[in-house]
């Protein structure tokens, strides 16, 4: 089970690359919009960075064995700063 840890709005996209989804099914790759938030989830394993369309619908997600690492990944790909985030 999935359990909400933190949350952060996004005021831009920094990272250089494209995030892209296979299209399973559907003959080839999409890009993704770019998300409006950023939600860290610990799954018991490690932790799962989601990114949110402006429905709280997740575009895309990481897994990271650590927050650190999480986080560390939100900070470049889009300049969130350590006090960004907040606790769900």
């Amino acid at each position: 089970m999935l359990r909400a840890m933190l949350r952060v709005a996004l005021r831009d996209v920094v990272g250089a690359a494209r995030h892209r989804s296979v299209m399973v099914g559907r003959g080839g790759l999409a890009d993704l919009p770019d998300p409006v938030a950023l939600r860290v989830v610990a799954d018991g394993a490690g932790f799962t960075l989601l990114r949110l369309d402006a429905s709280g619908v997740s575009l895309s997600h990481t897994w990271h064995p650590s927050l650190d690492e999480a986080k560390a990944r939100a900070a470049r790909d889009y300049g969130v700063a350590p006090e960004d985030w907040e606790a769900e």
